[in-house]
């Protein structure tokens, strides 16, 4: 018998993509205001802050300048955009380009190869895949900081 409904890590795991997608969306924010504006507790929106800020995917930005008011200052945490990075591949018929990118699509570094139509698939790869690694060292980011590579061949593909 399959057991259908929702167990509590489900319930963690949606409440941590809403926040990111409200963060993304919107900006940084107080605890506070992600709590009312995704319907949560302060306390289930502490914990996951918690979290992700230990997980380095969020950090806390200052406090909030609200003028005189009584009371904690409102903390901002929003999302840290180069807590990881993401390797792009473009393989075009006369140009291959080799790019890393912040979580907002900053381009971080960038190499330009020639295409090598002629050689055999397997070892033009190789080469790029080499290129790949060489980018990603020379930017200074550690490899264990990308979350993956994205490749596009834009245009008909001899899939032999």
């Amino acid at each position: 018998m399959a057991h259908t409904g929702i167990n509590l890590e489900n319930v963690k795991e949606n409440n941590r993509s809403a926040i990111l997608k409200l963060l993304n969306e919107q900006g940084a924010m107080s605890r506070k205001d992600l709590a009312e504006q995704r319907g949560l507790t302060a306390a289930t929106v502490t914990l996951i802050c918690s979290d992700l800020i230990a997980m380095g995917i969020l950090r806390e930005q200052g406090a909030l300048n609200e003028g005189r008011r009584a009371g904690r200052k409102k903390i901002l945490v929003g999302i840290d955009y180069t807590c990881r990075y993401v390797l792009s591949i473009c393989l075009e018929a006369n140009d291959t380009w080799v790019a890393l990118s912040d979580l907002r699509g900053e381009k971080v570094a960038e190499r330009q190869i020639k295409t090598e139509n002629k050689a055999a698939p397997t070892a033009f790869l190789g080469y790029v895949a080499a290129v790949c690694r060489e980018v990603v060292q020379q930017s200074g980011i550690s490899m264990d900081l990308v979350l993956g590579v994205g490749v596009s061949v834009p245009g008909a593909v001899d899939r032999r």
